[in-house]
């Protein structure tokens, strides 16, 4: 008999997070290890399967399965590829299941983000939803008729890779005008290298690097090229919001990621009744929030509640 607990992992290129959550979805205890992709996938797996069997023997419990968070292209429990970790066709899924003997679930890590919210955070009791991960890059999620939504090729909801109208900026996939390169950590720092000749006398503009944290706070102090750079990536996650909406006619719209958090000031406020000002009265009956669940590895763990 189990208590119903689960293991989450959060696999990233630079470090795995694991959590132990239980059914209510709390965690109950944590670890976290660097990933060094470097040594391959057959050593980084082996090191995986350590670190969980470690933090389930510290306390000695039963549980009922494994999920882990990837980013990147995630189907049929095969990593099909991972810029990050450099990994292509590993099949993660029955690596970890033939070593630990117990049901292991993978997902794209956004996907599994939207797991957990929609049954521990403001996803609980709604059918429909999407998630929106700002981070670094952008990504989407969603859940429809109370099922995560992988599309066709476990590429649904690419919202970052999406093209938007008269976006000449070079994205890091190769494509020309992403909408990613406007919203995201690296769509701000882009931002301001578009828009520095326009504002000479901002501190910005002639410093040589830069970091998102310098962006937020110069906005906060009201320099203008950053105020500028923050309006224009909040119009576009509006209008991108308001796009996923009306296409899912979702009932909750999450807004989660480092970005997002970071930028909530500047995002958040008003922005449920912006993206209904784009809507059709018949799909604007829905609400926005921020994400209640901060970390990928407790995301993953509902993936096998």
């Amino acid at each position: 008999m189990t208590n119903h607990l689960s293991l989450g992992v959060d696999l990233g290129g630079t470090k795995m997070a694991l959590a132990l959550v239980d059914a209510q979805g709390i965690t109950l205890r944590e670890s976290r290890l660097p990933t060094q992709p470097q040594d391959g996938p057959d050593i980084v797996i082996a090191r995986l399967a350590a670190a969980i069997r470690a933090l389930l023997t510290e306390g000695h419990e039963a549980i009922d399965g494994v999920g882990i968070g990837v980013p990147g292209h995630v189907q049929d429990g095969m990593v099909l590829f991972n810029s990050n970790l450099g990994w292509q066709n590993i099949p993660l899924q029955q690596a970890l299941q033939d070593d630990l003997g117990l049901p292991v679930k993978i997902e794209n890590d956004v996907r599994a983000l939207a797991a957990g919210e929609a049954r521990w955070g403001h996803g609980a009791g709604v059918a429909n939803m999407v998630y929106l991960a700002i981070g670094t890059g952008l990504g989407g999620a969603a859940v429809i008729d109370g099922k995560l939504w992988a599309g066709a090729t476990g590429f649904s909801m690419e919202v970052g890779h999406m093209p938007w109208p008269a976006n000449t900026r070079l994205c890091n996939c190769g494509k020309i005008g992403c909408v990613e390169t406007l919203v995201s950590g690296l769509g701000i720092l882009h931002g301001v290298r578009v828009h520095r000749a326009n504002y000479p006398d901002s501190p910005l503009a002639q410093a040589a690097d830069i970091t998102t944290a310098d962006i937020l706070a110069q906005a906060r102090s009201g320099d203008a090229l950053a105020l500028h750079v923050m309006r224009e990536a909040r119009t576009t996650l509006v209008t991108m919001a308001a796009w996923c909406v009306g296409l899912l006619n979702s009932e909750a719209v999450v807004l989660g990621g480092g970005m997002a958090m970071a930028a909530q000031d500047f995002w958040f406020p008003e922005i449920e009744a912006d993206i209904r000002a784009h809507l059709l009265p018949g799909v604007s009956g829905f609400t926005v929030h921020m994400a209640a669940l901060a970390h990928t590895a407790v995301g993953a763990a509902s993936l096998v509640i």
